[in-house]
């Protein structure tokens, strides 16, 4: 039972979050921004009366990210194995690459947590919530409350994870391929 809780990605996601800032408090930064910011949205939600008027388009989102994201997971998880088999020749030069490799892949399995999680509240939304419109001959789907602000709160932790994987696995393709100065983001025009 204790593996079908995502408790190990949590906690490794948090300590991914605490290497991905900088010392001596960028690390708590990040983990109150990622963790805080969508608690925020969905306060801000359900103090405001947001009323998701197409959680289809929503849905299908999240299906996209949940998609992309563990796509990338298995393409990283094939590079960090490489790295691995090397590790005894280059244990301390490829350390930085393995390292990146190993935060990256932690942020795009929670992203695909969240997508995954977003879309099964905007499921139950879309269920709860829907209804036929007899004038119109439609199916509408609009709901608020606080399975909208679920929705929209889970869909803001997915959207930051995945803004954060990106520059990640930019730096980590940076270095593991060596890209020349003048194509690489990392160094100054």
């Amino acid at each position: 039972m204790v593996n079908l809780l995502p408790s190990r990605l949590i906690r490794g996601h948090i300590k991914a979050l605490r290497a991905s800032g900088h010392k001596p408090w960028g690390g708590k930064v990040m983990v109150a921004l990622v963790y805080l910011t969508p608690l925020a949205v969905f306060v801000l939600s359900l103090a405001t009366g947001f009323v998701l008027r197409a959680p289809a388009a929503l849905l299908t989102a999240a299906a996209l990210i949940s998609g992309g994201a563990l796509s990338a997971f298995t393409h990283l998880s094939n590079l960090r194995q490489r790295l691995t088999d090397r590790a005894e020749s280059y244990a301390k030069s490829e350390a930085p690459e393995r390292k990146l490799v190993d935060i990256s892949a932690t942020h795009l399995l929670m992203c695909a947590l969240g997508a995954m999680t977003s879309a099964v509240s905007l499921v139950v939304g879309m269920t709860l919530f829907g209804s036929y419109d007899p004038a119109s001959k439609a199916y509408m789907v609009d709901f608020g409350g606080v399975i909208a602000g679920i929705s929209v709160g889970l869909l803001t932790w997915t959207a930051l994870l995945f803004w954060i994987a990106i520059p990640k696995l930019y730096a980590a393709y940076v270095q593991i391929h060596d890209v020349k100065a003048e194509l690489n983001g990392a160094d100054r025009l």
